[in-house]
């Protein structure tokens, strides 16, 4: 007989050393307006006050578990995932926040559309000074989001709500990625047929820490994030890449793209332009000419906005330039080719400017 007890969610955050926002983010979910919940803290061995700003809470949702030696992150929620009694799974990380009516409208979401396994949300971008960067748009559309796991992850982590036992069905995390366990569980879901989708709210937020795993072991995420992308290109259009193509697909589409040459760069848009066309004849799904170059001038955007940012407009122009060259005119070209005229006063307010030009 089933527990009428159990909450209908369970908040799940694994923790190591948080104690510096912690109480910001624990309160984000205090607060929320759906209050069916329990709040299960995984403590990976936490040598700071961690557990001093858990315990300064005194509502009984909130239930810890105590790791007997540090774990990391992904074996810590998968620890979490046993110890769940709730029904769905809602991620959160110990320097994010949520949005009051985050649970509230993921949980509408997932029960009146059964068939999605994972409900996410677009994401506001805070960095270490809990400025506004950003806003990482959410994914609903099916096709566009296999579209994105051939190249990165298609799925807010911290904003995602899970059905538990699909969740568990499917493995889990698996412990070989320390930071992109996340992507993998997503590509493992669709590669076997479940749906997965975001909400266009922004529901959460997320920092940008040099304190982060990403940041720490950058070369780590790149083996990682590969791997995956290999699978899934194979998985969904057929074509199997080598190691180097599978980590020049990943730099392409990341902050590895401004140190591409641009040898590598036409060669790895040649493969992409291969891959997407191949889409239709493996998974049925179809992508025109200008829908693809649009994909591939994005990362000439982003580079450029970067390189405005850090004074090097001149390098900015260069990297535009070859833009149009391989992909045509579009008008974000040429409005960033124009910012990057702007004096420093103006590129002070380029992070509003990002938003603006959705890139």
């Amino acid at each position: 007989m089933k527990n009428q007890n159990y909450p209908k969610i369970t908040v799940l955050m694994a923790v190591y050393n948080g104690e510096k926002c912690l109480r910001r983010t624990i309160d984000s979910i205090l607060k929320q307006t759906f209050k069916d919940f329990e709040f299960l803290i995984i403590n990976d061995c936490s040598t700071d006050n961690t557990l001093k700003v858990i315990h300064s809470f005194k509502d009984p949702r909130i239930k810890i578990h105590n790791n007997e030696t540090n774990k990391g992150q992904t074996i810590s929620l998968n620890i979490g995932l046993k110890h769940a009694k709730g029904k769905y799974i809602a991620r959160m990380d110990a320097d994010d926040l949520a949005m009051p009516q985050r649970l509230e409208k993921q949980y509408k979401f997932i029960v009146d559309n059964p068939k999605y396994t994972v409900v996410g949300s677009s994401c506001l971008v805070i960095d270490e000074n809990n400025r506004k960067r950003s806003i990482s748009q959410g994914i609903s559309n099916y096709r566009n989001i296999i579209v994105k796991m051939l190249t990165a992850s298609p799925l807010n982590h911290v904003s995602a709500l899970m059905n538990k036992k699909e969740i568990i069905d499917a493995g889990g995390y698996d412990s070989d990625f320390i930071i992109s366990a996340d992507f993998d569980l997503w590509s493992k879901l669709v590669r076997s047929g479940k749906f997965i989708t975001s909400l266009d709210e922004t529901l959460s937020a997320y920092k940008v820490s040099t304190a982060s795993l990403s940041h720490s072991y950058p070369q780590r995420k790149i083996v990682e994030c590969s791997r995956i992308i290999k699978k899934n290109i194979s998985h969904f259009a057929g074509v199997e890449l080598s190691d180097e193509e599978a980590i020049n697909i990943y730099n392409l589409f990341s902050d590895g793209f401004i140190n591409m040459n641009q040898t590598i760069i036409m060669k790895t848009e040649n493969k992409y332009r291969e891959i997407i066309y191949r889409l239709k004849l493996k998974a049925g799904i179809e992508l025109d000419k200008s829908f693809i170059n649009s994909i591939l001038s994005n990362n000439y955007w982003i580079a450029a906005y970067h390189l405005i940012l850090n004074k090097k407009n001149y390098d900015a122009r260069k990297l535009l330039k070859q833009c149009i060259n391989n992909n045509g005119i579009k008008l974000k070209t040429i409005v960033i080719y124009l910012l990057s005229f702007s004096r420093a006063k103006t590129v002070l307010h380029l992070n509003y400017l990002r938003a603006r030009l959705n890139i």
